[in-house]
């Protein structure tokens, strides 16, 4: 069992919300690890650019002049990459090859990711979204308070999202929700604050592993 702090919207701290999990079976794999994110993102990064090559330009069937005799350079095809107008060489051919990986090595890494960022003292919860004032000073004072000025991801439910307009307001902080975390959010340099809704979704989807 592994534990995290877990603040009220007041800002004071209260008793330290559990992650079922044992932190001893879960240590950093970061061959795993690497290997998931790399996966990751393969899938978020495509090209959609295409370029033509020599054969797809269209013209230069007939020899441009004589082979000897005229002074020039030897040329065969106005289609070469040399010529303006020819093929391009070595330019992006729009296929995009689609890495992936086993769904449980994929919840293994995102386990082993929480369960560092945890023991980096980088995660907390607080107690939920709704501010005794709706302005974004009193959701910045919060931060202030639990993350001291660090630069923070704070994860939200999907029922969550309408209140986050104050929060959204704040330069260091990002918000998403909890169904769309990443591998990748781990590995930022940012503080990570659930709310305790967004915290027990995030639970069950590691506790299971």
């Amino acid at each position: 069992m592994i534990k995290i702090p877990f603040y009220k919207i007041s800002g004071e701290k209260s008793e330290d919300l559990a992650l079922k999990i044992d932190a001893e079976t879960l240590k950093l794999n970061k061959s795993l690890v690497g290997q998931a994110l790399r996966v990751e993102e393969n899938r978020i990064c495509f090209s959609n650019g295409k370029t033509q090559t020599k054969g797809d330009v269209s013209g230069g069937g007939k020899k441009p002049w004589k082979q000897k005799g005229t002074g020039r350079a030897r040329a065969g095809s106005s289609r070469s990459p040399l010529w303006k107008g020819g093929g391009v060489t070595f330019g992006p051919t729009g296929e995009n090859k689609v890495l992936t990986i086993p769904k449980r090595m994929k919840q293994l890494a995102f386990a082993q990711l929480l369960v560092r960022k945890i023991q980096m003292k980088d995660v907390c919860a607080i107690e939920s979204l709704e501010l005794k004032s709706a302005k974004t000073k009193s959701a910045q004072e919060l931060t202030v308070k639990i993350a001291k000025n660090k630069r923070i991801t704070l994860v939200v439910a999907p029922t969550e999202v309408e209140k986050i307009k104050q929060w959204n307001n704040i330069a260091l902080v990002e918000t998403i929700e909890s169904t769309g975390v990443k591998l990748v959010d781990f590995v930022k340099n940012r503080q990570i604050i659930f709310t305790k809704q967004s915290f027990e979704e995030i639970a069950k989807r590691v506790e299971n592993v």
